[in-house]
Protein backbone atom coordinates (compact mmCIF):
# COMPACT_ATOMS: atom_id res chain seq x y z
CA UNK A 1 0.00 0.00 0.00
CA UNK A 2 2.81 2.72 1.17
CA UNK A 3 4.60 1.90 -2.42
CA UNK A 4 1.68 2.40 -4.51
CA UNK A 5 0.74 5.73 -2.78
CA UNK A 6 4.68 6.88 -3.25
CA UNK A 7 3.95 5.63 -7.45
CA UNK A 8 0.96 7.88 -7.11
CA UNK A 9 3.30 11.16 -5.73
CA UNK A 10 5.59 10.56 -8.42
CA UNK A 11 3.45 10.86 -11.38
CA UNK A 12 1.55 13.72 -9.59
CA UNK A 13 4.73 15.74 -9.24
CA UNK A 14 5.68 14.68 -13.39
CA UNK A 15 2.12 16.55 -13.68
CA UNK A 16 3.11 19.38 -11.39
CA UNK A 17 5.83 20.90 -14.25
CA UNK A 18 3.55 22.11 -17.18
CA UNK A 19 1.46 23.40 -14.63
CA UNK A 20 4.65 25.71 -13.11
CA UNK A 21 5.38 26.50 -16.86
CA UNK A 22 2.00 27.53 -17.63
CA UNK A 23 2.82 30.18 -14.91
CA UNK A 24 5.86 30.84 -15.16
CA UNK A 25 5.20 31.46 -18.89
CA UNK A 26 7.94 29.55 -20.03
CA UNK A 27 9.34 27.98 -23.26
CA UNK A 28 7.49 24.67 -23.29
CA UNK A 29 7.67 21.36 -25.01
CA UNK A 30 5.89 17.79 -24.90
CA UNK A 31 7.18 14.84 -26.55
CA UNK A 32 7.59 11.27 -26.85
CA UNK A 33 10.98 9.37 -27.04
CA UNK A 34 12.48 5.94 -26.49
CA UNK A 35 16.01 4.01 -25.96
CA UNK A 36 18.04 1.20 -26.20
CA UNK A 37 20.41 0.47 -23.10
CA UNK A 38 23.33 -1.72 -22.22
CA UNK A 39 23.30 -2.90 -18.27
CA UNK A 40 26.16 -4.73 -16.01
CA UNK A 41 24.59 -5.97 -12.80
CA UNK A 42 27.69 -7.36 -11.46
CA UNK A 43 25.58 -10.61 -10.89
CA UNK A 44 26.64 -13.19 -8.77
CA UNK A 45 25.78 -17.42 -8.48
CA UNK A 46 23.46 -17.74 -5.44
CA UNK A 47 25.40 -20.70 -4.26
CA UNK A 48 28.95 -21.80 -4.24
CA UNK A 49 30.41 -24.16 -6.06
CA UNK A 50 27.99 -24.05 -8.76
CA UNK A 51 28.45 -24.53 -12.29
CA UNK A 52 26.98 -24.83 -15.89
CA UNK A 53 25.21 -20.87 -15.19
CA UNK A 54 26.06 -18.17 -16.80
CA UNK A 55 24.15 -14.88 -17.19
CA UNK A 56 24.10 -12.66 -20.95
CA UNK A 57 23.56 -8.87 -20.81
CA UNK A 58 20.67 -8.07 -23.25
CA UNK A 59 19.67 -5.07 -24.96
CA UNK A 60 16.70 -3.40 -22.45
CA UNK A 61 14.99 -0.19 -23.12
CA UNK A 62 12.67 2.73 -22.24
CA UNK A 63 9.39 4.26 -23.45
CA UNK A 64 7.85 7.66 -22.69
CA UNK A 65 6.53 10.75 -22.96
CA UNK A 66 8.73 13.52 -21.77
CA UNK A 67 8.46 17.73 -20.92
CA UNK A 68 10.98 20.11 -21.02
CA UNK A 69 10.95 23.89 -19.40
CA UNK A 70 13.58 26.41 -20.82
CA UNK A 71 14.61 28.56 -17.95
CA UNK A 72 16.56 30.29 -19.84
CA UNK A 73 18.30 30.49 -23.12
CA UNK A 74 21.12 28.22 -22.28
CA UNK A 75 19.38 26.36 -19.16
CA UNK A 76 16.09 24.11 -19.15
CA UNK A 77 14.58 21.30 -17.28
CA UNK A 78 13.18 18.24 -18.40
CA UNK A 79 11.32 15.61 -16.65
CA UNK A 80 9.74 11.83 -18.00
CA UNK A 81 7.26 9.26 -16.91
CA UNK A 82 8.48 6.18 -19.03
CA UNK A 83 7.99 2.73 -18.95
CA UNK A 84 11.48 0.71 -18.40
CA UNK A 85 12.03 -2.65 -19.19
CA UNK A 86 15.41 -4.33 -17.53
CA UNK A 87 16.66 -7.60 -17.62
CA UNK A 88 18.83 -9.92 -18.36
CA UNK A 89 19.23 -13.87 -19.79
CA UNK A 90 20.15 -16.81 -17.52
CA UNK A 91 22.13 -19.49 -18.94
CA UNK A 92 22.19 -23.07 -17.68
CA UNK A 93 23.72 -26.73 -18.65
CA UNK A 94 21.12 -28.49 -16.65
CA UNK A 95 18.19 -25.70 -16.32
CA UNK A 96 15.30 -28.48 -15.67
CA UNK A 97 16.79 -28.85 -12.61
CA UNK A 98 18.28 -25.51 -11.90
CA UNK A 99 16.29 -24.81 -8.79
CA UNK A 100 17.07 -20.34 -9.77
CA UNK A 101 14.84 -21.36 -12.95
CA UNK A 102 11.73 -22.05 -10.99
CA UNK A 103 12.26 -19.30 -8.34
CA UNK A 104 11.85 -16.58 -10.98
CA UNK A 105 9.00 -15.06 -12.75
CA UNK A 106 11.04 -15.53 -16.56
CA UNK A 107 10.22 -17.18 -19.77
CA UNK A 108 11.93 -20.91 -20.34
CA UNK A 109 13.69 -21.66 -23.69
CA UNK A 110 14.05 -25.47 -23.75
CA UNK A 111 16.19 -25.63 -27.25
CA UNK A 112 19.26 -23.69 -25.55
CA UNK A 113 18.47 -23.80 -21.80
CA UNK A 114 18.15 -19.83 -21.04
CA UNK A 115 15.42 -17.93 -19.11
CA UNK A 116 15.32 -14.46 -19.57
CA UNK A 117 14.65 -12.43 -16.28
CA UNK A 118 12.29 -9.32 -16.95
CA UNK A 119 11.87 -6.71 -14.41
CA UNK A 120 9.58 -3.80 -15.32
CA UNK A 121 9.92 -0.09 -13.77
CA UNK A 122 7.53 3.11 -13.81
CA UNK A 123 11.07 5.52 -14.29
CA UNK A 124 10.57 9.54 -13.49
CA UNK A 125 13.60 11.24 -13.82
CA UNK A 126 14.58 14.95 -13.13
CA UNK A 127 17.17 16.59 -15.34
CA UNK A 128 19.02 19.79 -15.85
CA UNK A 129 20.06 20.69 -19.36
CA UNK A 130 22.64 23.08 -20.49
CA UNK A 131 22.59 24.23 -24.03
CA UNK A 132 26.04 24.99 -25.98
CA UNK A 133 24.57 26.34 -28.92
CA UNK A 134 21.35 27.73 -27.90
CA UNK A 135 20.32 30.07 -31.13
CA UNK A 136 21.06 27.43 -33.74
CA UNK A 137 18.50 25.06 -35.58
CA UNK A 138 21.21 22.53 -34.76
CA UNK A 139 21.22 22.69 -30.57
CA UNK A 140 24.24 20.86 -28.60
CA UNK A 141 23.69 20.65 -24.72
CA UNK A 142 24.68 18.53 -21.72
CA UNK A 143 22.59 16.74 -19.64
CA UNK A 144 22.98 15.46 -15.09
CA UNK A 145 20.38 14.40 -13.64
CA UNK A 146 18.22 11.68 -10.94
CA UNK A 147 15.65 9.40 -11.40
CA UNK A 148 13.65 7.14 -9.88
CA UNK A 149 12.30 3.67 -10.63
CA UNK A 150 9.12 2.26 -9.03
CA UNK A 151 9.06 -1.71 -9.79
CA UNK A 152 5.88 -2.62 -11.51
CA UNK A 153 5.72 -6.29 -11.34
CA UNK A 154 7.02 -9.45 -9.27
CA UNK A 155 10.32 -10.32 -10.34
CA UNK A 156 10.35 -14.03 -8.58
CA UNK A 157 7.73 -16.48 -8.47
CA UNK A 158 4.88 -16.81 -5.40
CA UNK A 159 7.34 -20.47 -4.25
CA UNK A 160 8.94 -20.04 -1.03
CA UNK A 161 12.05 -19.50 -2.31
CA UNK A 162 11.19 -16.86 -4.65
CA UNK A 163 9.72 -14.97 -1.35
CA UNK A 164 12.37 -14.70 -0.28
CA UNK A 165 14.16 -13.92 -3.27
CA UNK A 166 11.29 -11.16 -3.27
CA UNK A 167 12.69 -9.29 0.00
CA UNK A 168 16.04 -8.95 -1.32
CA UNK A 169 14.43 -6.91 -4.50
CA UNK A 170 13.76 -3.29 -3.22
CA UNK A 171 10.39 -1.52 -4.77
CA UNK A 172 12.43 1.23 -5.65
CA UNK A 173 15.99 1.92 -7.49
CA UNK A 174 17.46 5.33 -7.82
CA UNK A 175 20.12 6.32 -10.42
CA UNK A 176 22.09 9.43 -11.13
CA UNK A 177 22.53 10.07 -15.26
CA UNK A 178 25.29 11.98 -17.43
CA UNK A 179 24.04 12.71 -21.01
CA UNK A 180 24.79 15.11 -23.72
CA UNK A 181 22.69 15.44 -27.28
CA UNK A 182 21.51 17.12 -30.15
CA UNK A 183 18.20 18.53 -30.91
CA UNK A 184 17.92 19.12 -35.08
CA UNK A 185 14.99 21.97 -35.31
CA UNK A 186 12.94 21.11 -38.02
CA UNK A 187 10.41 24.14 -37.16
CA UNK A 188 9.36 26.67 -35.01
CA UNK A 189 6.96 23.93 -33.32
CA UNK A 190 8.83 20.71 -33.35
CA UNK A 191 12.75 19.09 -33.32
CA UNK A 192 13.96 15.95 -33.33
CA UNK A 193 17.03 14.55 -30.34
CA UNK A 194 19.17 12.19 -30.18
CA UNK A 195 21.23 11.43 -26.85
CA UNK A 196 23.51 9.06 -25.66
CA UNK A 197 23.88 8.49 -22.11
CA UNK A 198 25.16 6.79 -18.63
CA UNK A 199 23.55 5.99 -15.72
CA UNK A 200 24.86 4.96 -11.87
CA UNK A 201 22.24 3.25 -9.86
CA UNK A 202 22.72 3.75 -6.24
CA UNK A 203 21.12 0.79 -4.81
CA UNK A 204 21.09 -3.27 -6.01
CA UNK A 205 18.22 -4.18 -8.28
CA UNK A 206 18.71 -7.59 -6.44
CA UNK A 207 20.55 -6.88 -2.99
CA UNK A 208 21.68 -10.94 -2.73
CA UNK A 209 22.61 -11.88 -6.03
CA UNK A 210 24.23 -8.90 -7.57
CA UNK A 211 27.56 -7.84 -6.33
CA UNK A 212 27.18 -4.00 -7.23
CA UNK A 213 25.22 -1.66 -8.04
CA UNK A 214 24.40 -1.42 -11.80
CA UNK A 215 25.55 1.02 -14.47
CA UNK A 216 23.55 1.26 -17.92
CA UNK A 217 24.97 2.72 -20.98
CA UNK A 218 22.34 4.18 -23.67
CA UNK A 219 20.93 6.09 -26.55
CA UNK A 220 17.87 7.91 -26.90
CA UNK A 221 15.84 9.47 -29.23
CA UNK A 222 12.63 11.47 -29.05
CA UNK A 223 10.50 14.06 -31.02
CA UNK A 224 9.17 16.95 -29.18
CA UNK A 225 6.09 19.78 -30.32
CA UNK A 226 6.75 23.26 -28.34
CA UNK A 227 3.06 24.07 -26.68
Amino acid sequence: MEGNKIRQYLIICFLILPTFGFAQDKNMSIGIFGSLNSYNYHLEDIRDGLTGRSYEKIMNGNVGISIKLMLSERIGLRSALAYSLKGYKLKSQHISSDPYVHWLNAEVNNEDKSVNVKMEYLEIPIQGLYYFTPNKNIKIYGALGFAVNARLNNIYSDTDAGNRLEKNAPDFVYLVSLGGGVEFHISNQAYLSVEPNFSQYLNKIDKNNMGGNAQSYGVSAGLNFAI
